[in-house]
């Protein structure tokens, strides 16, 4: 590294491992560039030519911190390429390093207040090396023209100010190691509106704070600099803000990546679009191809457009737990483009994954012909002209102060803008949407339990493949059996409660009352059994109804004269968690009465979706909320050092091979069994893996019942009680939910059942 040795002003050069305390010095006036310095002079009259310069004022203030050596763009950087490259991609380290960054406002007046209007008109503040010079260091300290000291970013006065004129948080400029706390969108639109004397140099002064390193190549024109920027950015993360930029032009046609970092400057500033500033996470699998990105993500059909999900803004946590952002792409020859990229959707169903194409960038041209054929499209064609899409859909993300405002824009695909799409004060349209609705993972709302068989039948993710597709290799095996779990990884679903004054919660305990009377009844002599372990999964839990003359589900033996003797029982065990069966006293009532495990791959998805290793210390060993508060615990490194203590959970390594483990041509108990062995690989397996006892089958027992009789049972009962007309079946739903809930809180309440002395039914063992 070159520093200048002060006072005599030499010019040296130090290695990495033995440079001495050193400071940065920020000058705006001049208008260096990263390209190289004006170092037009020699070495030897270096002290002629600062003796009157800033550089020099500077020096006094750097004595009285004992630092004589610094780092000035106009004399460090040479024009070189490998010093113009070293200048680029060491520009964070430097920056670390640094004891202080001297920032000199030679446009500031001597001795004025803090007053935002006078200070906003410095240059500096519009200049892309601003950036990382506010940012990085640790310590910045700023000078007026008479090169008086006026503060430090570390205090709060001067820091909310600086806030105020750059639109940077506050938290950031108190605090440098939160940068990477904020989303790539936020971090980006921080080079909004900035200048540089070279176009690509505003790109190379953004690239520390996206924690990347470029390859100089001036010459190659901002956007293109950009684009190299964006997509070595997403070899490294999944942050979907980084596609929630917008253009001007609605009528656009667009690759996936942004032009330039102005098209992110909603994400900050008067007319921010999002509250939340972190990380969007986007569940989405992206790798790069000869066709552009290729992307497993989800996706809604809206004609002529999908809507892509981008990632969850969580904007309200209070309010809404996931808040999801959308883009419109179009399909143009097999691949997508972004079409209307003035337009974003908020999304809060979700749907299944996609594999799809999508152009990266388009050129003028390119992007000229495209327009130009999808608008001869959407005047010959019936489908859904422009006009109408815009009714379905919006671009206003800013956070509603009402949960209900927030839920009505969210029941249909999008909401049309009234208003410039870049203003900030587009409204919604307001849709009405029905209390009481748990969306499944397709998007659609969950229908009631008698129709979907929740808790009777296998999960419907769970067996796609025929008998001979059980056959097939491994890899086959290993490559479905992934993409089956994709959709657990990340959400939750979202459950919208009854109104606590809803007419239907008056007879609920009623209802309840009714419905165990006559579900015990059943219990006591119906009779379960394992299901066959003969590599195909069962075809059912539990019959469907209660016509006796019906098939009831059969049990072929062998007798002892050869013959084949059938047994007939009413349904079989359900699959134990394997933390349940581990840590009963921990996980005994969550897992059994909040979770029906009906199939592996049930077992599976409920293991990485509900027993996910928490983030905690590995010094200490504490568990936390949230990796952002357990690495603000790690940071104040005030723990004492704890060689026990077990965290429970499924880490990452695990979780991969539990999707690549499992083989359905194995049969369902061998499967468990592996499942078991990756969770808990030092501990002997159960002798089954099944609820079979006491309680456990009892509650298992009563889902059934409810999920093959109950709604039949209810609306038999409500018929005398209620005008079942007057609710839809999304309210039912969400009411025969709470019952089912109320029910299983019996079950595990009943003496009957816990003591033995009443157990649900016969069993039998294969």
């Amino acid at each position: 590294m070159k520093l200048l040795q002060l006072p005599e002003c030499i010019l040296g050069e130090f290695e990495a491992t033995a440079t001495p305390k050193f400071a940065i010095l920020s000058n705006c006036r001049d208008n260096i560039h990263l390209r190289g310095g004006k170092r037009d002079i020699s070495s030897s009259n270096l002290h002629e030519s600062f003796a009157n310069s800033w550089i020099i004022k500077a020096a006094d203030h750097l004595a009285l911190l004992g630092i004589y050596h610094i780092w000035v763009a106009e004399v460090c950087i040479g024009s070189a390429d490998e010093e113009r490259n070293e200048a680029v991609n060491g520009l964070r380290q430097r920056l670390e390093k640094a004891e202080v960054c001297f920032v000199y406002l030679h446009d500031l007046p001597a001795g004025v207040s803090y007053d935002q209007d006078v200070w906003a008109k410095c240059t500096f503040w519009k200049q892309a090396r601003a950036l990382p010079d506010l940012l990085i260091p640790p310590r910045v300290e700023f000078f007026d023209q008479g090169w008086a000291p006026r503060g430090s970013k570390g205090s709060t006065e001067l820091a909310s100010l600086i806030s105020s004129i750059t639109n940077i948080s506050t938290r950031v400029l108190l605090d440098s190691s939160t940068l990477t706390d904020f989303g790539l969108g936020v971090r980006i639109s921080w080079a909004a509106g900035r200048t540089a004397s070279l176009e690509e140099d505003l790109i190379y002064y953004l690239a520390p704070i996206l924690g990347i390193s470029m390859q100089t190549r001036y010459d190659e024109g901002r956007e293109q600099a950009f684009l190299r920027l964006q997509k070595k950015v997403l070899r490294d993360c999944r942050d979907g803000s980084l596609f929630g930029w917008l253009s001007s032009d609605e009528k656009e046609v667009r690759g996936m990546f942004s032009k330039s970092p102005d098209e992110f400057s909603h994400f900050a500033g008067p007319h921010k679009k999002y509250q939340w500033d972190g990380p969007w996470p986007m569940s989405s699998k992206i790798r790069f191809c000869n066709r552009g990105l290729e992307l497993q993500v989800q996706t809604y059909k809206l004609d002529p457009y999908i809507v892509v999900d981008i990632g969850c803004c969580e904007a309200n946590l209070s309010q809404l737990k996931h808040r999801r952002v959308g883009v419109l792409l179009r399909n143009w020859s097999g691949v997508y483009v972004r079409a209307k990229p003035a337009v974003q959707s908020v999304v809060f169903s979700t749907a299944p994954f996609q594999m799809i194409d999508v152009v990266q960038h388009l050129d003028a041209r390119k992007a000229s012909k495209i327009r130009s054929y999808f608008e001869s499209q959407d005047n010959s064609s019936s489908l859904m002209s422009i006009s109408q899409v815009e009714k379905h859909l919006t671009t206003t993300l800013a956070i509603s102060t009402s949960p209900r405002d927030v839920l009505e824009a969210g029941s249909m695909p999008g909401i049309s803008p009234n208003e410039d799409t870049r203003s900030g004060n587009a409204t919604p349209t307001s849709v009405q949407l029905s209390t009481g609705i748990k969306r499944g993972r397709s998007g659609r709302p969950m229908s009631s339990p008698g129709s979907r068989q929740e808790q009777a039948g296998p999960s419907s993710r769970s067996y796609r493949r025929s008998h001979s597709d059980s056959e097939s290799s491994d890899s086959d095996s290993d490559a479905s059996s992934e993409s089956e779990y994709d959709d657990y990884d990340e959400y939750e679903d979202e459950v919208i409660e009854l109104d606590p004054n809803h007419p239907l919660l008056v007879i609920r305990s009623n209802l309840v009352d009714f419905v165990y009377g006559q579900g015990k009844s059943w219990m006591s002599s119906a009779t379960y059994t394992t299901p066959p372990q003969d590599r195909l999964p069962p075809k059912k839990r539990c019959r469907t109804i209660d016509d006796q003359s019906s098939p009831a589900l059969i049990k072929y033996e062998e007798g002892a004269d050869d013959h084949f003797i059938a047994r007939r029982f009413d349904g079989f065990y359900h699959l134990a968690c394997p933390y349940y069966i581990a840590k009963p006293e921990k996980y005994y009532k969550s897992c059994l009465l909040g979770h029906s495990l009906q199939s592996i791959e049930d077992v599976i998805g409920h293991l990485i979706q509900h027993h996910k290793e928490p983030p905690y210390c590995p010094i200490c060993r504490r568990e936390f909320d949230s990796p952002w508060v357990r690495d603000q615990h790690v940071r104040t490194r005030t723990c004492a050092v704890v060689n026990s203590g077990e965290v429970d959970g499924v880490n990452e390594r695990q979780r991969r091979k539990l999707r690549k483990r499992d083989r359905v041509r194995l049969g369902e108990e061998t499967r468990w069994t592996r499942v078991w062995h990756t969770v808990f690989p030092e501990l002997a397996p159960p002798e089954s893996p099944y609820l079979h006892d006491g309680v456990d089958v009892a509650v298992a027992m009563m889902r059934d019942y409810w999920a093959t009789r109950g709604p039949k049972l209810a609306e038999g009962y409500l018929g005398d009680s209620a005008q079942l007309d007057s609710h839809d079946m999304q309210t039912l739903d969400a009411f025969y939910r709470l019952v089912l809930d109320d029910l299983l809180a019996k079950v595990w309440d009943d003496v009957d059942f816990r003591s033995g002395s009443g157990e649900a039914g016969s069993s039998e063992t294969v």
